[in-house]
């Protein structure tokens, strides 16, 4: 396993939930829809990223790395806000997701996971390409999107990055999340 994919125990308590969203989801229609879109959107945005993504060959400046830093991290945000959603309904437990489940994800999100990726991803671009990397980090925003692009070198989207950059996995872990709270909607388990 790539020393980026291992399973260190942030990695562990990060996917810890999983199971828990899934089990407990109690998904009725409105939540469940506006959740999906919400989910796909945040896929496509990691698709787009992680076709671009050549990593530690250069700064990468085309696609959405043109307007934003992070957009990896970006699609993984609108991926859980739109699964704690999904998974909501009503009636307990799925009014929790709703309660609690959005409020913690995002503070926990934008307090302490999106700070400390962005803090290593900065201090690792700029030790490997020093003044390219400093000038790109401070002229494109970490997490919201910049409307000029950034006017680095463009470089097209390629399809095989998408399985080079572990992107494959998460693509199918969501379309299984996606059907198994799909599933809810008709099914009860136990």
């Amino acid at each position: 396993m790539a020393s980026s994919k291992r399973m260190y125990p942030r990695r562990i308590l990060a996917l810890l939930p999983v199971p828990v969203l899934l089990y407990f989801a109690q998904p009725n229609w409105p939540f469940f829809l506006t959740g999906v879109a919400i989910v796909v959107l945040g896929e496509a945005v990691r698709l787009w990223a992680a076709g671009h993504l050549r990593k530690n060959q250069d700064v990468i400046t085309s696609g959405p790395y043109a307007h934003v830093r992070n957009p990896l991290y970006v699609g993984t945000f609108l991926i859980g806000f739109g699964f704690c959603l999904a998974a909501s309904g009503f009636s307990p437990p799925g009014i929790y997701f709703l309660a609690v489940g959005l409020p913690v994800f995002t503070a926990v999100y934008f307090f302490y996971y999106l700070p400390y990726k962005c803090r290593v991803e900065t201090a690792r671009l700029e030790r490997r390409f020093h003044e390219e990397a400093r000038d790109y980090n401070e002229t494109v925003p970490s997490f919201i999107p910049r409307l000029r692009p950034y006017p680095g070198p463009k470089h097209s989207w390629r399809f095989g990055l998408i399985f080079e950059n572990s992107e494959f996995g998460t693509f199918s872990a969501v379309l299984f999340g996606i059907v198994i709270l799909g599933l809810k909607l008709f099914i009860e388990f136990p």
